[in-house]
């Protein structure tokens, strides 16, 4: 069930979001943790995180989810 927000606009359902999310995290993130294992066995485990947070950002806002919302946006706004 969609809901209208503020401006007047549909805002898709809570399990249709949070789905996209997954979709859009789950998969580079498990891709990035392994990729990333060689390269940074020797560094600390915090900045390791953080470096793997960074580029799953910076992937998922410029790339995975414009491409997500322009293939599922008419199913997200249903």
């Amino acid at each position: 069930m969609a809901i209208k927000n503020v401006q007047g606009r549909t805002t898709p359902a809570f399990w249709k979001r949070w789905l996209i999310s997954m979709v859009a995290v789950y998969p580079p993130l498990v891709v990035l943790v392994f990729a990333f294992r060689a390269l940074f066995y020797d560094m600390p485990t915090l900045l390791s995180l953080f470096l793997i947070a960074a580029c799953l950002t910076a992937l998922t806002t410029g790339l995975i989810l414009p491409l997500l919302h322009r293939r599922l946006g008419g199913w997200l706004n249903t």
